[in-house]
């Protein structure tokens, strides 16, 4: 087994379709319709940089605020995959892979494998490595107190509406728009369905090749790792439910530097991607001021940086929350 067979279609198009068919079940595929517009929210700061630079953020995901946004998914997988490895164990004990017995039959040859997959996952997923994804949030209410709160700065800041058209094959290379799921019962059968279902593949694409004495499964571990945290990139605790969260998520996994920024958090630098924000797919629509004690001089410089930087057009309204003095 090579390279090549690793990344062979007879593998990654069934891995695609199981994908889109769990999410599709969760409610949560990017065919979801989703509400025009979707806010981010920002401080003066943030808003001052989107709106002279023309673009937005998408930060790397283990660099994000709260690294337990992540964690939560992954520690879900984790907790399927171990229960899966034990069951496999259970199956076929004392397994010793690699080398293969060569007087075995190809089908206990298959089972091996695959139980070297699944262990292999569960150990790089239990690895806190980089994980190259980007993302951007986006929440369904454009005035949430509990967003101004945590996100607005105490009661300033900006919600900006932007309008996202389409959320696959954007010029955002391999950018998707993706609902975040809290419902903790739909959480787990994703996942478990997720495991099992990449179980079953990897028996029906082993059913087909022949096997190396001595195989190298780097690659298709890797294939298997992205597959697998590419859906739970979307989960997250019910106890954030109230967040109502949206993420355009991008995929980056070229080795090449550049194209990459950074920026300092805390002492730390944060490695994010610039996205543009005046094209087809995506576009500025509306800004809400946060509640302040003088929301008319609060729209009215909006509407001065909007004008000086050449986005009359979008509407900016104050917050319906009021903020006691």
């Amino acid at each position: 087994m090579n390279t090549t067979d690793a990344f062979d279609s007879n593998l990654i198009k069934p891995l695609g379709e199981l994908i889109r068919t769990l999410l599709k079940e969760a409610g949560i595929d990017s065919l979801t319709k989703w509400p025009k517009p979707l806010f981010h929210y920002t401080t003066a700061t943030g808003l001052e940089g989107i709106i002279r630079s023309k673009q937005i953020w998408a930060t790397n995901t283990d660099y994000l605020n709260d690294p337990s946004e992540i964690a939560y998914g992954r520690t879900l997988a984790i907790n399927v995959l171990r229960e899966e490895c034990r069951i496999l164990n259970e199956e076929l004990p004392n397994s010793i892979f690699p080398p293969y017995d060569k007087e075995e039959p190809k089908s206990l040859k298959d089972k091996k494998v695959i139980i070297k997959i699944i262990t292999d996952l569960h150990e790089s997923l239990s690895n806190d490595k980089i994980l190259n994804y980007y993302v951007v949030s986006f929440c369904q209410s454009g005035d949430l107190l509990s967003q101004w709160r945590g996100y607005g700065n105490n009661g300033g800041g900006y919600a900006i509406g932007f309008k996202i058209k389409k959320s696959e094959g954007s010029t955002h290379t391999n950018a998707s728009l993706r609902k975040v799921l809290y419902n903790k019962k739909k959480q787990h059968t994703l996942t478990q369905g997720l495991i099992k279902g990449l179980r079953n593949i990897l028996s029906a694409y082993f059913s087909t090749v022949e096997h190396e004495e001595n195989p190298d499964l780097k690659d298709m571990v890797t294939l298997a790792n992205v597959f697998v945290r590419k859906s739970l990139i979307q989960l997250k605790s019910p106890d954030f439910s109230g967040e109502r969260e949206w993420r355009l998520c991008v995929e980056r996994f070229e080795e090449d530097p550049n194209g990459l920024n950074f920026r300092d958090m805390r002492g730390i630098l944060v490695p994010y991607l610039e996205l543009p924000i005046v094209s087809p797919e995506i576009e500025i629509v509306s800004i809400r001021c946060g509640p302040t004690l003088h929301p008319e001089l609060s729209v009215q410089s909006v509407e001065m940086l909007l004008a000086k930087h050449g986005m009359k057009q979008v509407q900016v309204y104050p917050s319906g929350i009021t903020l006691r003095s």
